[in-house]
């Protein structure tokens, strides 16, 4: 069972570096499908839009289309790779950048759809904030240097005319939790955290004495300073070219299952928190109160283009290496 460590420290994790590292043109060729689908895995991170994978698996919604479906978790970026460039995983939960990378350096998969619309959030032992301005000369722990979370974080006080070092100071961590216990252990007042880790911190903090507050709701800041909907399209589903090509009708009937489950997930947290308790190895109660803050709402890669090349691009700016350089072709979204 996944630790309460690594279930937290995926959501702002960086992998899109170590996925690409050490791939060789021979990996990149996926072996072919089991005859007659009777079997198929759909993998997802271990993490909240994982719950909305097991509920899909669970319904039985793939029935007419697989004998047998399971879930499982892929537990670090090395088996994500591994997986996903050996053909095993057709079908998997990823950061959306991530798609991304591998698309532009030659894998054949697509962006199927995006589950979760940003799960990022200032949180402060000093109450809310009203904008990024409001930082100044502030200590504000990151995890995960020059990845996601940071990059996001420093493109949007850019164009709030602040910068890192000058207005305010970053103090990084290897990841949410660490953050999180620093926190509340006084070591500065305020730090940038994913969710479940956000939900996490207030409840820490409430058995410390420590009130932590969500400050700054970095989702609507994105849209407030980047422009366009107040909305990040964080993690998203990955679906091999090559189980699109030959079982469409499967990823047809994946993609719509996908939105009915999330719709659940999203509707019922305190049964979905049940669900991710037995998978992801996290206290129910953490992840119920997470959920809402967790904007999971399933939305075609397709129609998610837009603001999909707008984070893209953003990220792209700030460090062209994490989305491998360029936007991806239009054939990229599902």
């Amino acid at each position: 069972m996944l630790n309460r460590r690594d279930f937290l420290g995926w959501s702002g994790t960086g992998i899109a570096t170590s996925l690409v590292a050490g791939a060789t043109p021979s990996l990149l060729a996926t072996p072919a499908l089991a005859k007659g689908m009777d079997e198929l895995t759909i993998y997802g991170p271990p993490a909240g839009p994982s719950i909305a994978l097991a509920h899909l698996v669970r319904s039985g919604a793939l029935k007419d289309h697989v004998k047998k479906v399971r879930f499982q978790l892929w537990r670090n970026p090395d088996q994500l790779r591994a997986g996903v460039l050996s053909g095993k995983m057709t079908i998997t939960g990823t950061p959306s950048y991530v798609a991304a990378n591998l698309y532009n350096r030659g894998v054949d998969v697509h962006m199927g759809s995006i589950v979760t619309w940003g799960l990022l959030y200032l949180m402060s032992r000093e109450g809310k904030v009203a904008s990024l301005q409001d930082l100044k000369g502030e200590t504000i722990l990151m995890p995960f240097k020059n990845d996601m979370p940071d990059l996001v974080f420093r493109a949007m006080a850019a164009k709030a005319g602040m910068k890192a070092g000058r207005d305010f100071k970053l103090h990084y961590t290897g990841t949410p939790p660490q953050a999180m216990k620093m926190m509340i252990a006084g070591k500065a007042k305020m730090a940038v955290l994913p969710e479940p880790a956000a939900t996490g911190a207030m409840m820490m903090g409430i058995k410390n004495g420590v009130a932590v507050t969500r400050a700054l709701d970095l989702q609507k800041e994105w849209g407030r300073t980047i422009g366009g909907s107040a909305k990040i399209p964080q993690a998203g589903m990955m679906i091999s070219g090559k189980l699109r090509k030959e079982r469409p009708e499967l990823v047809e009937a994946f993609n719509k299952a996908m939105i009915a489950s999330g719709r659940w997930t999203s509707n019922n947290p305190a049964s979905a928190a049940k669900i991710g308790a037995t998978y992801l190895g996290l206290k129910a109660p953490i992840i119920e109160r997470a959920i809402p803050f967790s904007n999971i709402d399933v939305k075609s890669g397709k129609s998610s283009r837009a603001e999909l090349e707008r984070f893209y691009s953003v990220l792209k700016g700030m460090s062209p290496a994490i989305i491998g350089g360029k936007l991806p072709a239009a054939e990229f979204y599902l």
